[in-house]
């Protein structure tokens, strides 16, 4: 049995807003209140997978690899294709396998549903390099797709398995394919997990950046009176700097260290950062605050890149939890009657601030009492539920000061959903980003194909044409759509037809025989993965 939701009175801060709110409310009259390649991209459920086409199947060629591997194959030149393929294929019916349990699982864990669309690509992957490799003359032509497949499923199943809540059935299917990527693996003698080389590297920049901007903020900020700590803060925090940038050299370096040495070098950037932010953790200073939120996020996606298995931490998520609800006090603090006056439902905000503040104490309470984490999962929902209520009534309030109140909560809110291994909601700006992403992409596509068909002239001209113009429209059309709020199911809908137009410009582009070819490959490697993340993000 799930615990019951509890509410404990708000904290004088909270009483003070709500006193403020229900004069504002009196005050208003009456009525006013108001990455992979195309065929990696998996469609959802019963939709057509763009397996079915032969035009995902055959031209893997036309993109290059997001990989960044050496010229020269690693692989060695006495593996079998035949014995790859094999293990491959094993990978793959385990793969379509687990989609089947995950699909059962989605209904009564919507945390699942994020993952299909990327378990329903590895497998359709898997089905295509089998497929290849069986009349392959060699294995190293294909070692970016390998690479990339073992690379993906590694994180996607650290990412799955941590989930509150996940069922036995789920966990054993999960950990078959893990066998199988280890079948893999073996077969392609590599001895162990791929690593994604690249995004190692951007994450550690990332990471050292931050952790230089919180040595700045820690030498200014006035929230660390004595001189004593904030030397020891400093001597602490440079020495994370410090491996930090040592950990970056090394995920840079030609040589490549392997996964192992690079693990124990992550651990002790761990040991020298993690006291500084246990020291750091409940500090009132919205800048310390910031940057040790993005310290943690950072370091969080770097184990996820090194394939570190890890649990929720509890002493995190009360942290966290804390750091929000001072969050909320500062913006009741900074909301005055005046403020709330031109609130459009200035007359529910009272209801909405306590109830959003009580959440907070009761995922407190919940984790006083249990230690389930599929409890701590179960509490969040109200908090986010609460969050969304909260939001949409004091989005529009106009003060700067508010408004940046609202964005720390809500950087505070994505840290704590990432904390508890949750898939975060749907994130409309984001998406319209994507969409503006591809209507871009759709607008020079259109222009280098039209100079390469005016040359080339296929017989097929009059017919590309139209369908390039068909998905510049479309592209355009889902741009809109998103920006001006349409509904997600509506979403849904228009992402399909206009991926399914996609697949057409893409059959026409792939025969581009000038030197606007590369253009094109260009254009269509950037709109993969933009595809890629909106179906993902119209999952949730």
């Amino acid at each position: 049995m799930r615990p019951p939701q509890t509410y404990s009175p708000p904290s004088f801060a909270a009483a003070a807003f709500a006193v403020a709110t229900i004069a504002a409310a009196f005050a208003v009259p009456p009525g006013a209140a108001a990455q992979g390649k195309y065929d990696r991209i998996a469609k959802r459920d019963a939709q057509v997978t763009p397996a079915a086409d032969s035009t995902f199947r055959n031209d893997r060629s036309f993109e290059r690899s997001i990989y960044d591997t050496p010229t020269a194959p690693t692989f060695s030149s006495d593996l079998d294709p035949r014995k790859v393929a094999t293990a491959v294929d094993s990978f793959s019916r385990e793969m379509k396998a687990l989609y089947a349990v995950l699909l059962s699982e989605q209904r009564n864990l919507p945390s699942v549903r994020t993952y299909m669309a990327e378990v329903n690509g590895y497998q359709i992957d898997a089905d295509v390099l089998a497929r290849d490799l069986q009349t392959a003359r060699t294995v190293a032509t294909y070692e970016p797709q390998l690479r990339e497949l073992d690379s993906g499923w590694n994180k996607t199943s650290r990412r799955l398995i941590s989930i509150p809540g996940l069922s036995r059935t789920a966990e054993q299917a999960i950990r078959t394919v893990d066998a199988a990527t280890k079948g893999v693996e073996s077969s392609l003698d590599i001895g162990g997990p791929t690593l994604d080389r690249r995004a190692l590297v951007e994450t550690s920049v990332l990471l050292r950046s931050a952790v230089r901007y919180l040595a700045d903020t820690i030498e200014f900020s006035s929230a660390i009176p004595a001189d004593a700590d904030r030397r020891d803060l400093r001597v602490k925090t440079n020495q994370a700097r410090q491996q930090a940038d040592r950990m970056y050299g090394l995920v840079f370096d030609a040589a490549r260290p392997d996964r192992t040495y690079l693990i124990e070098e992550y651990r002790t950037f761990t040991q020298l950062m993690n006291p500084v932010i246990g020291k750091l953790r409940g500090n009132n200073d919205r800048a310390l605050g910031r940057d040790v939120r993005n310290v943690q996020e950072y370091q969080r996606q770097f184990a996820d890149l090194l394939l570190i298995d890890r649990g929720i931490d509890r002493d995190q998520l009360g942290y966290m939890v804390s750091d929000l609800q001072q969050d909320v006090e500062r913006f009741f603090n900074n909301t005055t009657l005046e403020l709330l006056r031109d609130i459009p439902r200035n007359e529910e905000a009272l209801a909405s601030g306590n109830a959003f503040y009580g959440t907070f104490q009761n995922f407190t309470a919940t984790m006083a009492s249990s230690q389930d984490p599929a409890d701590w999962s179960y509490a969040y929902q109200f908090i986010d539920e609460q969050w969304l209520d909260f939001q949409n009534i004091f989005r529009e309030i106009n003060s700067e000061q508010a408004r940046a109140d609202l964005k720390e909560i809500e950087a505070g809110m994505n840290a704590l959903r990432e904390s508890l291994n949750l898939t975060g909601n749907f994130d409309r700006s984001a998406v319209a980003d994507l969409a503006a992403r591809i209507e871009t992409n759709a607008a020079s596509i259109k222009r280098d194909a039209e100079s390469w068909l005016r040359q080339s002239r296929p017989s097929y001209m009059n017919v590309a044409r139209a369908d390039m113009v068909d998905y510049e429209l479309k592209s355009r059309d889902f741009h809109e759509a998103v920006v001006n709020g349409r509904p997600l199911r509506e979403l849904r809908e228009m992402e399909t037809e206009l991926f399914e137009q996609w697949k057409l410009v893409y059959g026409h582009i792939k025969n581009a025989d000038t030197r606007e070819r590369a253009y094109l490959a260009s254009s269509a490697r950037d709109t993969t993965p933009a595809f890629r993340e909106v179906q993902v993000a119209l999952a949730k």
